[in-house]
């Protein structure tokens, strides 16, 4: 239950109306720290920590109208893009813009295990049976383990935030959206691209866009896991089978296309929409190049033009 008047006692004063306190059963009034930012019928609420901070997740439902007011204005367009993911650059789009991932689990390394050779100085119980033995921890291990916590809360911070504004960005630009299905178990068991992979999620990525889309009634096309977007040449065609990682520029055999083959990928995919929905999409203008430009500044992501186009 949400009230801005707790039934508390006399010796706790409130100063402001605009308070908002949340009752929690067996606990109480816990004071939030900001209102609720949609006005609907609360379902349910979901008590969570995360490192020294709780969180309330709330269960909102909401008309269109509310949506609509707490959310950007949805570009009503007709355009389609690709979307060809990597790790060199997190996403190459078939318009010419690239956008590569913060990555904080590997600019954030050295602290996690500094925290982590801290955490295991201390005294604490290393299995069940030793906490029966008088071994308690000490406060000095709380202290370490709620450093080494935050240091995983930051990473997972700037990840999410940057797959949210990424994902809200191409959602609110593009009717129709194409992206590869990858075997990402299968990708992790390589140990020398594991870490790299876990670090940019392109499995959450993928999701975040299913979901949005869904809200917005834009389209996902999903290509096949086995679809040779990366050995197929977006001019004529023809597939190339003997393209290893190490080739970062696409030389068409057939035609001697030489273009950015991350580039070549997003250009198939986009392809991929015009066959699956049967009709032609509209060409990317200035203006819609600038859109999407403005959407990503305004995020403050990054972007570069490929540098290897058709020659």
């Amino acid at each position: 239950m949400l009230t801005n008047k707790p039934k508390i006692s006399k010796r706790l004063i409130i100063q402001s109306k605009e308070k908002i306190y949340l009752k929690v059963p067996n606990l109480g009034y816990v004071k939030m720290r900001e209102s609720l930012r949609f006005n609907g019928k609360i379902n349910s609420v979901t008590i969570s920590q995360n490192a020294n901070k709780f969180y309330a997740s709330f269960s909102v439902e909401i008309s269109q109208d509310e949506y609509n007011k707490t959310h950007k204005r949805i570009h009503q367009n007709k355009q389609g893009i690709g979307i060809d993911i990597g790790l060199k650059s997190f996403v190459c789009l078939s318009n010419g813009l690239s956008i590569k991932a913060p990555k904080p689990l590997n600019k954030l390394t050295r602290l996690m295990i500094k925290r982590s050779r801290q955490l295991s100085k201390k005294q604490h119980p290393k299995t069940k049976g030793e906490s029966l033995k008088g071994i308690k921890k000490s406060a000095h291990y709380i202290k370490a383990t709620m450093k080494l916590n935050k240091v995983h809360k930051r990473i997972a911070n700037i990840r999410t935030d940057f797959l949210h504004k990424l994902s809200s960005s191409v959602v609110r630009n593009y009717k129709f959206i194409a992206i590869e299905d990858l075997n990402v178990k299968g990708m992790m068991s390589n140990r020398k691209l594991a870490k790299s992979l876990s670090d940019v999620s392109f499995y959450e990525f993928r999701r975040m866009l299913e979901y949005k889309a869904n809200y917005n009634n834009k389209n996902i096309v999903i290509a096949d896991k086995f679809y040779p977007s990366s050995k197929t040449c977006s001019a004529c065609g023809n597939v190339k089978e003997n393209l290893t990682l190490g080739d970062r520029i696409y030389i068409c055999d057939a035609c001697e296309l030489r273009i950015d083959r991350d580039y070549n990928a997003s250009l198939n995919l986009y392809a991929l929409i015009k066959k699956t929905i049967g009709q032609a999409l509209p060409e990317f203008t200035p203006a819609d190049l600038t859109a999407m430009l403005n959407d990503l500044a305004i995020n403050h992501l990054a972007t570069s033009k490929v540098e290897t186009g058709i020659q």
